[in-house]
């Protein structure tokens, strides 16, 4: 991330913008901290990784998925590549994210005068959906990636694996929570999550804040686990989707509070065990 990038990002506490003080490499960050106010929180930037969370607010999920995606991160993407085909009897890793480009309408993106279209991603991992995000953007269209993340060990991969790539310089990577994203309302064009809302404490909030930071006219998606209600009353598959979700609970998406004049609203089964959910903003 480049020190001029640090213009998007907000106090996750104040929602006031922040500086940034410390060492540069070449204008990328480098170590240092960002601040706003002289009496407000300082919040650490480590070799180019802003970290913008309170540790001591993270609550049950959130804690142990950080845990998890620390400590064990290889274990993850094996996982799905191998056994969920199995597991919900087909559908696989590349058709999720098949279903989330094309709920995302990425085709639709227009740049703003001078600034970038933005897609923010959160829960970017090891940034699978990078490279695949920008293929399918609008060969007209200057854009900005932006990944928010809470382990550091992931967002460490995911530079190391697209780095000197072409779209490498498009991409910025932040360690936050999703509960408290550190930008300010109407930041970007596209705002996705892929995995489920089940894993935070708070899906709402989540939600919530997903919708906040989108711009008027821009798309929100979520891609995340639910056990289709006709296709999968078979016992195996019932048991095998609790065996993939036995850390976080199920989420009614016709429970969500979706925000004020939301449109063009989908709520889809995109395989067995998963569901896609995609609404856009007033303009």
């Amino acid at each position: 991330m480049r020190v001029a990038d640090t213009r998007l990002l907000a106090c996750p506490r104040t929602g006031r913008p922040l500086r940034y003080q410390g060492t540069n490499l070449e204008l990328s960050l480098a170590d240092g901290a960002l601040v706003g106010d002289d009496d407000g929180p300082r919040w650490p930037v480590v070799d180019g990784f802003p970290q913008l969370f309170d540790e001591q607010a993270l609550r049950g999920t959130d804690r142990l998925m950080r845990h998890i995606h620390d400590r064990i991160p290889r274990a993850h993407r094996p996982f799905l590549r191998a056994l969920l085909p199995l597991l919900q009897g087909g559908g696989t890793e590349s058709g999720l994210r098949d279903a989330t480009l094309e709920l995302l309408r990425l085709d639709r993106l227009r740049a703003d005068g001078d600034r970038p279209a933005r897609i923010l991603e959160v829960g970017v991992g090891e940034g699978q959906h990078v490279p695949l995000v920008h293929a399918c953007l609008p060969a007209t269209v200057r854009a900005e990636l932006w990944g928010v993340d809470l382990s550091e060990t992931l967002l460490r991969r995911c530079r190391e694996r697209w780095q000197n790539n072409p779209f490498d310089e498009q991409a910025r990577l932040v360690l936050a929570d999703a509960h408290h994203l550190p930008f300010p309302d109407g930041s970007f064009d596209r705002v996705f999550h892929v995995g489920g809302l089940g894993r935070f404490a708070d899906p709402q909030q989540v939600l919530d804040e997903l919708a906040r930071v989108c711009a008027p006219g821009g798309r929100v998606v979520v891609v995340g686990k639910r056990l289709d209600p006709v296709e999968s009353q078979a016992p195996p598959f019932q048991a095998a989707y609790r065996l993939l979700t036995m850390h976080e609970p199920d989420v009614d998406s016709a429970r969500l509070r979706l925000p004020d004049g939301a449109t063009d609203v989908v709520d889809e089964q995109v395989s067995r065990f998963f569901a896609g959910l995609a609404f856009s903003l007033p303009g």
